[in-house]
C-alpha cells in the first residue's frame, strides 16, 4: 500500500513538471537552441507533392491528396541535398534564403492600460500599464540548414476601460492591432496598426505608432512609422509581386469621416512612391477604398475616391 502510495505521488510530481515545463515554452516563444523547431524529418510519397518553388539546391513543396470530388491542401515540404522536412506550421513565406513561419501564442508583457473616464463634460482619459498574459503573433525565420535566423513579435494589444459614473456600467477590453502580411522575392513585409474600441476609437491617440517592418535573411532591413494619429486607420491593404509591394490605408478624422489616404510603392524595401491624398469634402466617399495590386514590373492600380489610381512611373487618376 505505501509503495502504491509512493508510485502516485512520484507520477503526480513528473506530471506537474511536463506541464509546468511546457507551459514556459509557450510563454517564452524564444527558440535559445538555435535550430529551426519548425523543420520535422519525414518521408511523403511524390504522387502527393505539388512543386510550388525552387532555389538553389532546394525545393519547395506542398502536400495534396486527392479525396474523391475535393482536393485536400496539407503542410509544407522541403526538399535539400535530397533529405525531406515538414514544415510543422499553416502559415510560412519561402525566399531563396529561408523561410518565415507566423504563429499566435500567449506571452506574459508589459502593456498599455487606456482608461477613459466619460462620467464629466470633457472627457478624461489617463494611461496606466498592466502586466497581463496576452497573445501575441510571432514570426520566426529559419535557414533551410535548420538554423533560426531572427525571430519578431507583434505588438502587444492594449488593454482599455470605460468609466461613465457610479450609476452606469463600465465597459472593459481588450484591443488587438491589425497584422498584416506580404512578401516579394526576399522580402518579408509586416504591417502592424493599433485598433481600439468603436464606443471610444480616440484613445488609440494614447499608444504607439504604426509601422511597417521589412525583413530579409539578417532580419530587420527597414522599419518606417505609419504615423500616430487619434483613430485607427482602416482599409489597410497591401500586396506584393516579384519585387514590388504596394501599401495603403485611410486615416479618418475624429468625426469618423476621412482625413487623408496614403499610398507607398516599393522595389524591394526602397520607397520608390509615397503620397498623401487629401479628403475631398465634395466627394461623399472613402480616399482609399481598401484595394490596391501591383505585377511584376511596378505597375499599381488601386482605389482612389470613386475612381482608380495608377502609377507607373507616374501617377494618373482614372475617374470610376
Amino acid at each position: 500500500m505505501v509503495k502504491r502510495g509512493l508510485f502516485v505521488l512520484l507520477f503526480l510530481v513528473v506530471f506537474i513538471l511536463m506541464v509546468v515545463v511546457e507551459y514556459s515554452g509557450q510563454d517564452n516563444q524564444g527558440f535559445s537552441s538555435g535550430s529551426c523547431p519548425f523543420m520535422i524529418p519525414a518521408e511523403v510519397g511524390e504522387e502527393n507533392l505539388e512543386v510550388i518553388a525552387q532555389f538553389d539546391g532546394v525545393t519547395i513543396l506542398r502536400v495534396e491528396e486527392n479525396k474523391g470530388l475535393y482536393t485536400r491542401i496539407g503542410g509544407y515540404v522541403v526538399e535539400e541535398n535530397g533529405r525531406m522536412y515538414m514544415i510543422n506550421s499553416s502559415e510560412a513565406c519561402f525566399f531563396p534564403w529561408g523561410f518565415v513561419t507566423l504563429s499566435e501564442g500567449m506571452k506574459t508583457l508589459n502593456t498599455s492600460f487606456v482608461i477613459a473616464n466619460l462620467s464629466q463634460r470633457r472627457a478624461n482619459v489617463t494611461l496606466q500599464n498592466r502586466t497581463a498574459t496576452l497573445g501575441v503573433k510571432h514570426f520566426v525565420a529559419c535557414g533551410y540548414g535548420g538554423e533560426i535566423l531572427w525571430e519578431h513579435d507583434s505588438v502587444p494589444p492594449y488593454y482599455w476601460l470605460i468609466y461613465r459614473g457610479k450609476y452606469m456600467p463600465n465597459r472593459e477590453g481588450v484591443s488587438y492591432p491589425q497584422v498584416l502580411t506580404s512578401n516579394t522575392s526576399n522580402y518579408l513585409f509586416v504591417v502592424e496598426v493599433h485598433s481600439a474600441p468603436r464606443e471610444v476609437p480616440f484613445v488609440r491617440r494614447w499608444v504607439g505608432e504604426d509601422w511597417v517592418y521589412v525583413f530579409g535573411r539578417e532580419g530587420l532591413v527597414k522599419k518606417l512609422s505609419l504615423e500616430k494619429d487619434s483613430w485607427p486607420k482602416r482599409n489597410v491593404f497591401i500586396s506584393s509581386a516579384g519585387n514590388y509591394t504596394i501599401l495603403g490605408f485611410e486615416q479618418p478624422q475624429e468625426d469618423g469621416s476621412p482625413a487623408y489616404g496614403r499610398v507607398l510603392i516599393f522595389n524591394g524595401s526602397e520607397v520608390i512612391f509615397d503620397k498623401t491624398f487629401p479628403y475631398d469634402p465634395n466627394c461623399l466617399c472613402y480616399v482609399i477604398p481598401g484595394w490596391g495590386r501591383i505585377n511584376e514590373e511596378g505597375y499599381a492600380t488601386f482605389g482612389l475616391y470613386t475612381g482608380t489610381g495608377i502609377y507607373n512611373g507616374t501617377l494618373i487618376y482614372e475617374k470610376g
